[in-house]
């Protein structure tokens, strides 16, 4: 059969001696294609290759047909798709050779590993495991919590459990269960003062209005106080205090002599009574401590290792010690006796008979002496001080009576108006008139019968002790007196000469209120590093971290939890018997009376502990392998170049052998071994040869490993889901973790690999350039991107460092993640810059278009897909820091779907601010955070805000 000419297009007996070369094709590849053009032909350009050369060969001459049917023809269009098979590979293993290119795993692997670098292995989640002691009583106050504590998640829907175990041993405590922040205070009298009111113990004080109340306060051996009179008591139930309120005119604190320590005071026990009979400490120990202005934590171990004595003694004395204290505060008597001075109810001297009044003379002089009047003073018109007598003495004296002065026991004794059997001597009594107020102490009491001031009772006499007693307490205008005062040199006489028997008021049997604790007020504030706990806590250290929760400030009703760590602990702060905890900074404030701080806590990771032989050693083969049977083998984050820190352990007849990254620089004698991961996750472990690595010795079952199982976003749990103690130590009731896991990241895939190889030797495990910053961080295991970015603060340049964790989550800097990310960072870094590891602010744009849809295309399919594309190209793994979005290109992805005919995009804006913009700037509106330092922000798509409606008519 007779066709036509391949060269020439003529009848095949043309005899053309010309044809055309289709083979070997053109190869052109321009830049940045995602794939290599590397095939010499095709099917079809081979066969008529071979079919227009026969032509040209003489043997082949006689060969006229070119018919598909023909069995030569046949023959070569088999060589023809053998030819397209092997061109097919050629071009596939070309793409293979080529990291951008490259398909396989495989592939990718080992052309990474020809630079040295290993596909990430990924990486294990972490968390901070808040334990709880049981606080029954005869439960142990203190348990060991080893490292590999297992605990095991609950899980939800079509989950599985997951195992973390703790990575450090901690010691737990039952009194770090909850730790409060001080919570109450004493009060202060002297604020008290100003305010005008105080808040007293209970709700039965029989504190009435009008009673008189003496504050007092006795401090490093001298004492000052104020009196005040109640004005109104109220009485508040369910607090179960009672709130006095009183005028605050005049009053004021003075100075006092201390009077002695109330019996049964910790401050009356002798210094050697012993507190701890075991380490022999005593209560003069407890005051020498308590003495210290402050005394860190380091301080307070090292002095108690130095005297031997027990901390958790020391903590318990101080606390009882604290509570029972009122050396802060003071102390407040109410009294409750009112009274007047014997002779204040007396008649009106006008009133008495003239020879009551007046002396009688014998006007005959028959008798030479005269007869004196019992009361010649007009005791109305001169008033007489509360510490004389109305009449004269026997051995009188013809001065004016107002220079004649009656004293009783020196002129320190007074009469009360009546028999009062509460007055106690060793109590205060206070003598005040509309001038003056004066406290004293009572050294003696004691009844007698009177008759003074024209009438005679019995009353209680009060002595006032010269040693304890008080002088003044406040002193008011005394303008007004009748009597001119008469100085003494005996200062209580010289006191109580201003006070008069008709015009003075006595207060006294006092009984000590109890001050009620007040509420500290105040939230705790994030800016704040110092938290004053509420008691001694003791065997806290530096770098240990805690869980701080609470009720947010900022928001009624919504709970809030957050890691932070212990810089310093101080005790006593030189006012009060209380631990000042100093945290690094807070993220949120919190309503004190919700806040406790869990300090039972440990860092766990993601991962189960398996201990297994993994085979026999057999010198006479070389390059051993044993295949882990379990998998994925577990990474754990770490401060290295990749991130993450095997945990792998191989041990041979009870030695450790060391993993190394290659055998090369390895010698016979070096104990050493190279792991392999298969793209199924298996881990392989091999040994050398005995030139490049050493053989492993004879034995049966001689290989043991230790590994950990788990890996990856399996591992990220919501709060509260890790709750099962699978190791229980002594004490330990309870566990959780009260923020949700973080810093997971899968192994690698072939998009990553992609990426990071390079780093490799961009990097070459240093940091020197900006760009080099960000090309570490993005190779670091856990972190899905990262950015780097010159700033000025003060006058220093510094580069910020941003990530975002693989799951695309704000990195915390309470993550162990992003301990690790800085202390690597750290590591690598030029001595000479610096830089500040930061996280991003996510923000999303919204989307509000009509389109139209060709007529062979339901809508509703085209807008799913059109939704599709636009959270594909504005998602995470998409999107740089800063990178903005602009109208443009929003269209541009949206007529790129099939299907779309037209596009009107009515407007697009950041979900917060709501103004329609052609481009939506990726910037915080706060700028900087609260350190001052730019918030890199990531804006992407608002799934739940892309609107697309319907297009009736084409857009004109």
């Amino acid at each position: 059969m007779e066709g036509n000419c391949c060269s020439c297009g003529h009848s095949t007996n043309c005899g053309c001696p010309e044809r055309k070369k289709y083979t070997p094709a053109r190869i052109y590849n321009p830049a940045g294609q995602s794939s290599l053009s590397y095939r010499v032909g095709t099917h079809a350009q081979f066969k008529a290759d071979m079919v227009s050369s026969i032509a040209s060969q003489t043997r082949l001459q006689a060969l006229k047909t070119r018919d598909d049917s023909d069995l030569s023809i046949a023959i070569l269009d088999s060589w023809a798709l053998v030819a397209d098979v092997l061109s097919f590979y050629q071009e596939r293993i070309a793409n293979e050779g080529f990291l951008r290119t490259a398909t396989e795993r495989r592939s990718v692997l080992e052309l990474a590993r020809s630079i040295g670098y290993e596909l990430g292995p990924g990486v294990a989640a972490s968390a901070h495991l808040a334990f709880s002691m049981e606080t029954s009583p005869g439960s142990p106050r203190r348990a060991k919590i080893p490292s590999g504590s297992k605990v095991q998640s609950i899980p939800a829907q079509d989950e599985l459990p997951q195992t973390f175990e703790t990575m450090e041993d901690i010691e737990a405590r039952k009194e770090w269960n909850a730790i409060l922040p001080r919570q109450v205070k004493k009060q202060d009298l002297k604020t008290a003062l100003k305010e005008g009111r105080v808040v007293l113990e209970g709700t039965s004080t029989l504190v009435r209005v009008g009673d008189g109340l003496l504050f007092v306060i006795s401090k490093a051996g001298k004492a000052e106080a104020a009196f005040v009179i109640a004005r109104e008591v109220l009485v508040d139930a369910p607090k179960r205090q009672t709130v006095v309120l009183f005028d605050t005119a005049g009053a004021g604190f003075e100075p006092v002599k201390n009077p002695p320590p109330a019996k049964g005071d910790s401050a009356t026990k002798p210094d050697d009574s012993v507190i701890d009979s075991e380490t022999h400490f005593t209560y003069g120990d407890l005051r020498s401590l308590i003495s210290f202005q402050s005394l860190e934590e380091s301080e307070l171990q090292a002095l108690a290792t130095l005297k031997g004595w027990s901390v958790d003694k020391v903590v318990d004395a101080v606390n009882s010690e604290r509570e029972s204290d009122t050396s802060a505060s003071g102390s407040v008597y109410a009294f409750r006796v009112k009274c007047g001075v014997f002779g204040n109810s007396a008649p009106l001297w006008s009133s008495l008979p003239p020879e009551m009044r007046f002396d009688y003379t014998d006007p005959t002089k028959r008798f030479p002496n005269k007869i004196e009047a019992p009361y010649p003073h007009d005791w109305d018109t001169y008033p007489v001080p509360v510490n004389r007598s109305s009449r004269k003495k026997m051995k009188a004296s013809r001065r004016d009576m107002s220079d004649l002065a009656f004293y009783n026991e020196n002129g320190h004794l007074i009469y009360l108006d009546n028999v009062y059997p509460s007055v106690k001597k060793e109590s205060w009594v206070i003598l005040a008139n509309p001038s003056r107020v004066s406290a004293y102490y009572v050294a003696e009491t004691a009844d007698a019968s009177l008759a003074e001031f024209a009438q005679s009772a019995k009353a209680t006499g009060t002595l006032l002790d010269d040693t304890l007693a008080n002088l003044k307490v406040t002193k008011k205008d005394e303008k007004g007196h009748k009597t001119k005062h008469i100085a003494s040199k005996d200062p209580i006489v010289d006191d109580l000469g201003y006070f008069f028997f008709r015009d003075t008021v006595v207060y006294c049997a006092p009984e000590k209120v109890e001050l009620a604790d007040v509420a500290v007020t105040g939230d705790i504030q994030d800016s704040q590093n110092a938290v004053i706990l509420d008691g001694m806590v003791g065997n806290l250290v530096a770098d240990r971290p805690v869980i701080v929760s609470g009720e947010l400030a900022q928001q009624p009703g919504v709970m809030g939890r957050e890691v932070a760590t212990v810089s310093k602990i101080v005790h006593f702060d030189r006012v009060s018997m209380l631990t000042t905890m100093y945290l690094s900074k807070l993220q949120y404030s919190y309503r004190r009376e919700t806040v406790t701080i869990n300090a039972n806590v440990a860092l766990a990771t993601h991962g189960e502990t398996k201990q297994v032989p993994i085979g026999s050693g057999d010198p006479a083969q070389r390059f051993q392998a044993f295949e882990l049977s379990d998998s994925p083998l577990t990474f754990v984050p770490a401060a290295n170049a990749s991130g993450a820190a095997s945990t792998l352990k191989v041990v041979i007849d009870g030695v450790e052998w060391e993993e190394k990254e290659s055998f090369e620089n390895l010698d016979h004698r070096d104990k050493a071994f190279v792991t392999r991961r298969s793209d199924g996750g298996k881990t392989t472990v091999i040994f050398g040869d005995g030139v490049t690595g050493r053989l492993p010795p004879a034995g049966a079952e001689n290989i043991q490993a230790t590994y950990r199982v788990g890996i990856g976003m399996k591992g990220l749990l919501k709060a509260d889901q890790l709750s099962q103690l699978l190791t229980r130590p002594l004490g330990v009731s309870k566990v959780t973790n009260p923020l949700a896991t973080s810093g997971a990241g899968d192994p690698e895939k072939l998009d990553d690999a992609r990426k990071n190889a390079p780093r490799t030797v961009l990097t070459m495990d240093r940091i020197v350039s900006l760009e080099d910053y960000k090309n570490f961080a993005q190779g670091f295991q856990g972190i899905g991107k990262a950015g780097s970015y010159p700033i000025r603060i003060g006058n220093d340049n510094v580069v910020l460092v941003a990530v975002a964790t693989a799951s695309g989550a704000e990195l915390k800097k309470t993550d162990n993640l992003y301990s690790k990310l800085e202390q690597a960072i750290e590591n690598y870094k030029d001595p000479a810059s610096r830089f500040i590891l930061s996280s991003f602010k996510a923000r999303l744009f919204d989307v509000d278009a009509r389109i139209k849809v060709s007529s062979d295309r339901k809508f509703e399919d085209v807008q799913a897909e059109l939704k599709s594309a636009l959270k594909e190209t504005f998602s995470f793994e998409k999107r740089n820091f800063g990178q903005a979005v602009t109208l443009s290109e929003v269209v541009s992805v949206m007529q790129g779907v099939e299907g779309v005919v037209a596009v009107e995009v009515k407007s697009i804006y950041d979900h917060d601010i709501k103004e329609p913009t052609d481009v939506v700037r990726a910037r915080d509106p706060n700028g900087v955070q609260s350190d001052g330092i730019p918030v890199p922000v990531l804006l992407l798509i608002n799934a739940d805000g892309i609107s697309l409606d319907k297009m009736e008519a084409s857009p004109q």
